[in-house]
């Protein structure tokens, strides 16, 4: 996540439907419905992923390149860091990163990131029980403020590796403050803040190896699609519209006319929006929250 280099989290969108009536249209949103992913479809992911990363310990290249993570990481929590050393610290990284996937390759990489996904979550864990003993830590951590001097060796570890990813994933909702001055993991959290890691780390290696391609499962970039479609509130309109497309053809009950009707909808395309919503109801005439939808952006597009 990066003030300049490394990628933002995307954002969360307000995903909260009213209850649906027959008539009443009006209290329909134009969003979509919460989804998550199967918790037994990732306990098995985090079990493969232990497995996989069983005896792995940095060493040569590897060690070189969790240096210059940390280092990267821990400049993006300072404002008053030169931008240009933060290039050059995105730099140094880049070049560490091309000759480890070059020399050691894929397989190796990917048990690098596991190793530093793991490193990350145990030091989320140890710093939100450290937040628990202060007033203020939490806010400090989420809107990226100077720590508290009780949690400060807690925070600065936790930085090494997430960089100021909490306060991306507060943006996005992810986590909140909990009553008690703690951070909460909102539902689903654990498992999109390992996405969300997992993406930013690809955007490490060159782009011409497609890294999301060999260091996501077909489980995780489904749901990145779905995050991209659903979840985010900066992706561009022709990025979701493409990640529909590819939705459809590994989803098959995927509902591509409807996420193609809100997407536009959200994005001011009105008039998209309504094609999109016809299709979709013409496909499924009985059901009110599409004829909802319809009427919604019919409404939008006339005006």
């Amino acid at each position: 996540m990066k003030p300049l280099c490394i990628p933002r989290l995307l954002a969360l969108a307000a995903l909260v439907f009213g209850i649906l009536g027959c008539t009443d249209y009006g209290k329909v949103k134009v969003a979509f419905d919460e989804r998550l992913p199967d918790s037994d479809d990732v306990a098995t992911l985090i079990d493969q992923e232990k497995e996989d990363l069983s005896g792995f310990v940095p060493a040569g290249m590897a060690q070189k390149f969790v240096a210059a993570f940390v280092r990267l990481n821990s400049a993006t929590v300072y404002r008053d860091v030169n931008p240009l050393e933060l290039e050059k610290s995105m730099r140094a990284l880049e070049i560490v990163a091309g000759r480890i996937y070059r020399e050691d390759g894929e397989e190796a990489v990917r048990k690098l990131c596991y190793w530093l996904l793991r490193r990350f979550e145990n030091d989320l864990d140890q710093l939100r029980k450290a937040i628990r003993q202060t007033t203020d830590g939490a806010l400090a951590a989420l809107e990226g403020l100077p720590a508290p001097e009780a949690i400060q060796d807690t925070y600065k570890k936790f930085v090494e590796v997430g960089g100021d990813f909490l306060r991306h994933a507060s943006r996005a909702g992810l986590v909140i403050r909990d009553q008690k001055g703690g951070i909460e993991l909102t539902r689903g959290a654990r498992f999109f803040m390992r996405l969300a890691f997992k993406i930013r780390f690809s955007n490490i290696f060159p782009q011409d190896t497609k890294p999301l391609d060999w260091l996501l499962t077909d489980f995780e970039q489904k749901w990145y699609l779905i995050w991209v479609v659903e979840r985010s509130q900066t992706a561009p309109l022709q990025r979701q519209l493409l990640s529909i497309s590819r939705l459809k053809k590994i989803v098959a009950d995927y509902p591509h006319l409807t996420a193609r009707g809100i997407v536009n909808y959200k994005h001011q395309k009105y008039k998209e929006a309504l094609e999109a919503f016809e299709a979709a109801l013409k496909a499924h005439p009985r059901d009110d929250r599409l004829k909802a939808l319809v009427s919604k952006a019919k409404r939008q597009a006339t005006r």
